[in-house]
């Protein structure tokens, strides 16, 4: 259900989607570990020419974080959506912190 929520999500917003398992060790993926707010450590793959929209689209997808609503931090640094992965320094094995802002009430 997941894979087709993120297919879906992918389609729409016009990305290519590479399919992945926890086995691959692939040169063209990178692993990258993300903090989140509650304490919680998870790891996606994304690969390094892609943008970091198409990362919040992935942790939508497997965690249910709303797009909207996630601050990607990179060394200090707000990642923009549309900041390129591999330009921003982040490699194989990179860490991540997750924000999430708070819905307006």
């Amino acid at each position: 259900m997941r894979a087709t929520f993120a297919l879906l999500i992918c389609i729409i917003l016009g990305y290519v989607v590479v399919s992945y398992s926890s086995e691959i060790e692939d040169p063209f993926l990178y692993l990258v570990n993300i903090k989140d707010p509650h304490g919680h450590d998870f790891t996606e793959y994304i690969q390094p020419n892609s943008y970091a929209k198409f990362l919040k689209v992935v942790i939508q997808a497997d965690k249910g974080y709303p797009i909207g609503s996630q601050l990607l931090y990179f060394n200090g640094t707000i990642l923009q959506d549309l900041d390129r992965i591999k330009d921003v320094g982040i490699r194989d094995g990179s860490i991540i912190i997750l924000d999430l802002l708070e819905a307006k009430k």
